[in-house]
């Protein structure tokens, strides 16, 4: 009896771990998984040489190989907030993201909300960007949602404060993620010891972009990249 027992725990933790797995099983899909990457300069490339091939979300499409096709849809300056300076729910890109069917999406995005003329409606930052994860989980492709942690400010510089990234956006976004119960891939940590990567302090270079590619190829494979 005491052995059933062991063996019952066993299985309903196997099926909790695999529940809160962030890997992607690709056995599930019969076609080419696409990926959208929705963010602000740091996945459009902003400040990258040659980005079409250096920025992370291309880095990560060549990391995955051809059974993935990874669309960049980053927006410079684009923020949730829809009462901010660029709201990523204006552009064009936040249409196409949503016409390219995708199976996974990853959210890159909300550093842009901090600056000041943003964060004053920060009250609404969460109610927005629910609201936007939600029509992309309704889409007819039901993709699988990613949130990133943001990447270090190593220079407070146009209205982004490490402070209030660290401070008041970062557990925003930790609690959005546990509330929707979507798994989050921490950039933070694989570049806070490489300030080096960062030119201007706010964006990362192309090696700065590997280290992000690398960290989402991780997380959706759950292989490391050499």
């Amino acid at each position: 009896m005491k052995y059933a027992f062991i063996i019952l725990i066993s299985f309903l933790f196997g099926i909790t771990s695999i529940a809160q797995s962030k890997v992607v099983d690709t056995l599930v899909y019969n076609h080419t998984i696409r990926i959208a990457c929705i963010g602000a300069s740091t996945t459009y490339g902003g400040n990258i040489e040659n980005r079409e091939v250096n920025s992370f979300p291309a880095q990560l499409g060549k990391m995955l190989g051809s059974k993935w096709d990874v669309k960049n849809f980053g927006v410079d300056a684009s923020g949730i907030i829809k009462k901010g300076s660029l709201p990523y729910w204006n552009t064009q890109a936040f249409k196409d993201a949503q016409a390219f069917l995708p199976n996974i999406v990853i959210f890159n995005i909300g550093v842009n909300d901090v600056q000041p003329q943003n964060w004053q409606y920060k009250d609404e930052f969460l109610s927005d960007y629910i609201e936007m994860i939600t029509i992309f989980q309704n889409l007819s492709s039901h993709p699988k949602i990613y949130l990133c942690r943001e990447i270090p400010v190593f220079q407070d510089k146009w209205g982004i404060r490490a402070s209030v990234v660290n401070k008041e956006l970062d557990p925003m976004k930790k609690k959005l993620a546990h509330q929707l119960k979507i798994p989050m891939i921490d950039l933070y940590k694989p570049l806070k010891q490489h300030s080096d990567l960062f030119p201007d302090g706010i964006h990362p270079n192309a090696a700065g972009a590997t280290i992000m590619a690398k960290t989402i190829f991780k997380a959706l494979t759950g292989k490391t990249v050499k």
